[in-house]
C-alpha cells in the first residue's frame, strides 16, 4: 500500500501496492506527494550470529566442513580472526578426527561464541581426554604441531579431560 498527501488541503489517499498512486488532488487539484512517512521501513538486515553450534560427522571431510560453518558464521568479525580461527578449528578437528574414537556414527561438536572482546572455540569429541605434552628436540618435524600453533597463535587455550574430550582456545576481536 503507497500513500499520498496533498500539500493544499491535506488529504491522504492510498493507493493498492499493484496500482500507481494518484498524481493529482481529487478534491483541489493540486500536484500529490508521496508520503513518506506511511512508507513501509526498508527491510533491516538481521544482526549477525554470536554464537555457532555444529554437529559433524567425523571422518575426512570434517576439517573442511567445520572450516566453512566457522568462515560462514566469522565473516564479518574480519580477515585476521576469520583466517587464524579457521586454521586453528582445522588442526583441532583434525586431532579429533585423527585421535578421537572411530566409528561410523561417531561426531565432532563445534561451538564458537562471541563473548565480549573475544571469539571462543570448543571443539568436543567422544573421546577418552589426554593431556596436552611440549614439543620436544627431535621429535618427529612432519606431525604434532597442530596444539603448538594453537598456544602460538591463540589468546589462550586449554584442554578438559574426561568425556566428552574438549579443546578450546580463545581469540581477540
Amino acid at each position: 500500500m503507497s500513500y499520498v498527501t496533498c500539500p493544499n488541503c491535506g488529504v491522504t489517499l492510498s493507493a493498492a501496492v499493484t496500482m500507481e498512486p494518484p498524481t493529482i488532488c481529487p478534491d483541489c487539484c493540486a500536484r500529490l506527494h508521496r508520503d513518506t512517512a506511511f512508507a513501509p521501513l526498508p527491510p533491516v538486515a538481521p544482526a549477525p550470529a554470536s554464537s555457532l553450534d555444529r554437529v559433524i560427522l567425523s571422518g575426512a571431510d570434517a576439517p573442511g566442513e567445520a572450516r566453512r560453518e566457522f568462515r560462514s558464521f566469522a565473516a564479518h568479525l574480519g580477515d585476521d580472526v576469520t583466517t587464524t580461527g579457521s586454521l586453528l578449528i582445522s588442526e583441532v578437528v583434525t586431532n579429533a578426527v585423527k585421535h578421537g574414537p572411530a566409528g561410523d556414527a561417531t561426531t565432532i561438536g563445534l561451538h564458537c561464541a562471541i563473548a565480549g572482546s573475544r571469539l571462543q572455540v570448543e571443539i568436543a569429541d567422544d573421546g577418552g581426554g589426554f593431556l596436552p605434552r611440549e614439543r620436544y628436540e627431535g621429535q618427529d618435524p612432519g606431525s604434532g604441531w597442530g596444539l603448538h600453533i594453537v598456544e602460538t597463535l591463540s589468546r589462550t587455550w586449554g584442554v578438559d579431560d574426561g568425556r566428552p574430550t574438549r579443546v578450546w582456545f580463545e581469540l581477540a576481536l
